[in-house]
C-alpha cells in the first residue's frame, strides 16, 4: 500500500500583480528622472559658474594692465632735497609758533600786562627798509629782545630812537645791539636788539 504527501500548499505560493510591477517601474522610473534632472541643474549651473569665473578673470587682467599703464603714464618722482629742506622748514616754523599760538588761546590778554601795547607800537613805528623776524617778551613787556634786518646799518639807529617815542616802551633802554652782515641779501645787515629795565634815579 503506497500513500502520497502534497507538498503543495496554496498558502506559500506568492502571487504577482501585474499592478505591483508597474508601480515598480514607475518608482524606478522617476527615480531615474530625479537623477538626470539632479545632474542638469549640476552642469547648468557649473557652466554657469564658469563662465562668471572667465568673466571676472578678464575684468582682473584689464585692472592689471590699467595699473601698468597708470604708472607709465605717471611715473615716480625723484626724491628732490630742495622739497625736503622747505618741509623741514616749515615744520620747525610750526613748532615754534605752536606755544605762542597755545598761549594765547588759553590765557586772555589781560594775564600779559603790556604784550598787546608792546605790539602795538613795533606795528606804528614800522620804518621801511628794517623788518623783525622775532619778537621776545618778558617780564610784562619790560624785556625785549628784537631780532631783525636793516637794507642799511644807520637804519637801526633810527628806528630804536623811534621806537622811544611808544609809551610801550617809557622805562626801557637798549642794552645791547648787535649786528652782523646778512646771508641772504650782501646789501643787508642783521641785528639784535636786548632791552633792561632803566633804573630809577
Amino acid at each position: 500500500m503506497t500513500q502520497q504527501i502534497n507538498l503543495y500548499q496554496s498558502a506559500v505560493f506568492i502571487r504577482t500583480s501585474p499592478f505591483a510591477a508597474r508601480r515598480l517601474l514607475l518608482a524606478v522610473t522617476v527615480g531615474v528622472g530625479l537623477l538626470l534632472l539632479g545632474y542638469g541643474v549640476a552642469r547648468w549651473q557649473l557652466w554657469r559658474t564658469t563662465g562668471h569665473l572667465a568673466d571676472l578673470t578678464a575684468q582682473e587682467q584689464a585692472a592689471q594692465q590699467r595699473i601698468v599703464d597708470l604708472q607709465q603714464s605717471y611715473p615716480v618722482k625723484a626724491y628732490s632735497e630742495t622739497l625736503a629742506r622747505q618741509v623741514t622748514q616749515l615744520r620747525a616754523e610750526k613748532a615754534a609758533r605752536l606755544p605762542l599760538l597755545t598761549l594765547l588761546v588759553d590765557h586772555s590778554p589781560d594775564e600779559f600786562p603790556g604784550f598787546s601795547e608792546h605790539l602795538q607800537g613795533l606795528a606804528r613805528e614800522d620804518l621801511a627798509g628794517v623788518w623783525l623776524r622775532d619778537v621776545v617778551l618778558a617780564d610784562g613787556g619790560h624785556s625785549l629782545v628784537l631780532q631783525g634786518s636793516a637794507l642799511r646799518a644807520e637804519l637801526v639807529p633810527r628806528y630804536v630812537k623811534r621806537l622811544s617815542r611808544q609809551p610801550s616802551f617809557a622805562g626801557l633802554e637798549f642794552a645791547s645791539l648787535v649786528m652782523s652782515r646778512s646771508e641772504d641779501r650782501k646789501e643787508a645787515v642783521d641785528f639784535v636788539l636786548r632791552s633792561t629795565v632803566e633804573e630809577a634815579q
